[in-house]
């Protein structure tokens, strides 16, 4: 039998490649690079589907996967932490007892507001599903995933009904997602099939446009809303609703001139600078959405998205006290908004300011509790990083006791355990690792680790 002592001589070259690099480097023991993928699932129908699981699978290492989390009461899911630093190459899988994956749409912008994928695909019964490639998003990038789900008796007739559709032209894509005040994106409306002739121009009232509006359906009422603007130029409310709708459709060139003429009608128009922030910004005038969003703040200061956005922009231009700033006044207003801790945390990390970074970690946690292993494995990560051993090893077991599939967590609550002299824990956590990540580029390593730990 061998001491302690002689365990850690023979291990020390060993867990030098383990540990030290990653403090050396300076930097948390997470992923290099992880995205925010979200999307929705309906039926047929178009209706929401809930309780969905959706999983994520790597489509390189067999057997890695994360998830699942859950569809809301809306049909819609999100996944804020995909790691894509090392093999980036995923499977989004919803899984519903009864059901079978008919259709996915994606669409893929990253940060800089670049198109880099978009595509959609019909599956047979084999539900061979695509593998995309997440991408940094930002403030401003989607990874939107958006899945039709039929049920298992109805797939064969509704698969030979999509197939057709798509072979004669079928109806055109769903319109994007876009941004709404309350600092939620707003779910893509399944775009109507165009009639085989004009329909005249529709005489409605303004209130039938502000329902189509509501209902995801923002194309219809631009017409409804220029008619009556043509007789009534002068209704600040009307301008403003106007821009609204061709924000929700993407047009944001088109959005701007009734935002303007609704603020100089009413210079205190609620939302009119929020939403001229929201075109400028998308269509990359930084500078000029900036003064948006600030003059939206006196008029909506209880609206959280308008300091968000502001702050986002801050944090884009390398001004991190500003946006902090702006940042913890959305927080006070929004206290459960997950990414505006996650924002904090990043630049406290940036600002070397651990004990803040680990702070915004746990309140991101108990905002997020969805996704709290992450949350938790990042704590740890700070812990580590700032030699607090006990600490981390509380973080990284609160990971795994809330994700056990979690493979990364399982590693470096090994590595925590060798330091703390538990090396049958450690070996256990070392076992778990390769079992949940046989292919992993480290897994020889850790193999090796674990056998010497052993003997």
């Amino acid at each position: 039998m061998k001491t302690m002592s002689e365990k850690w001589i023979r291990f020390g070259l060993a867990l030098l490649g383990g540990v030290i690099l990653v403090l050396a480097a300076g930097k948390p023991a997470r992923a290099e690079v992880t995205a925010k993928v979200s999307g929705t699932v309906t039926d047929i129908t178009g209706a929401p589907l809930e309780k969905v699981e959706v999983w994520f699978e790597n489509a390189t290492i067999q057997g890695k996967r994360v998830g699942p989390v859950k569809t809301s009461k809306k049909g819609k899911y999100v996944y804020p932490y995909l790691d894509i630093g090392i093999e980036n190459l995923w499977r989004v899988v919803p899984k519903l007892p009864g059901y079978l994956v008919l259709k996915v749409t994606w669409k893929l912008i990253d940060s800089q507001r670049n198109e880099r994928a978009a595509d959609e695909q019909i599956l047979n019964t084999k539900q061979e599903f695509p593998s995309i490639k997440p991408v940094p998003v930002g403030d401003v990038g989607v990874n939107q995933m958006d899945f039709v789900l039929v049920k298992e008796e109805e797939f064969n007739n509704a698969l030979r009904q999509a197939v057709a559709t798509k072979q004669g032209g079928g109806a055109a894509p769903a319109a994007a997602a876009s941004p709404e005040p309350g600092g939620a994106v707003a779910p893509a409306a399944p775009a109507a099939v165009a009639p085989a002739t004009p329909a005249a121009p529709p005489s409605h009232t303004v209130t039938e446009a502000v329902d189509l509006i509501k209902a995801g359906k923002s194309d219809q009422a631009v017409p409804i809303l220029k008619e009556y603007l043509e007789k009534t130029p002068e209704n600040a409310a009307v301008q403003f609703t106007l821009g609204k709708a061709y924000i929700n459709t993407k047009q944001f060139d088109l959005a701007i001139p009734p935002l303007q003429k609704a603020l100089a009608l009413k210079p205190d128009q609620p939302g009119a600078h929020f939403y001229l922030g929201i075109a400028y910004s998308q269509m990359g005038q930084d500078a000029e959405a900036l003064k948006e969003f600030e003059a939206e703040i006196p008029i909506s200061p209880d609206q959280d998205a308008a300091y968000s956005n502001a702050a986002a922009i801050y944090q884009k231009q390398g001004n991190l006290n500003k946006a902090l700033e702006y940042y913890k006044k959305a927080a006070e207003i929004a206290p459960n908004r997950p990414e505006l801790h996650a924002s904090m945390a990043a630049i406290y990390e940036k600002q070397g300011n651990q004990a803040a970074a680990q702070a915004e970690y746990k309140a991101l946690a108990a905002a997020d509790p969805e996704h709290a292993a992450v949350t938790w494995f990042n704590i740890g990560a700070i812990a580590k990083n700032s030699d607090r051993n006990e600490e981390a090893i509380r973080a990284f077991q609160k990971a795994v006791e809330l994700d056990p599939a979690y493979a990364a967590a399982h590693k470096e609550l090994g590595y925590a355990l060798v330091k703390q002299g538990d090396f049958k824990g450690a070996v256990a956590q070392f076992n778990k690792y390769l079992e949940l990540a046989p292919k992993a580029p480290d897994a020889g390593e850790i193999r090796t680790m674990a056998k010497q730990l052993s003997q």
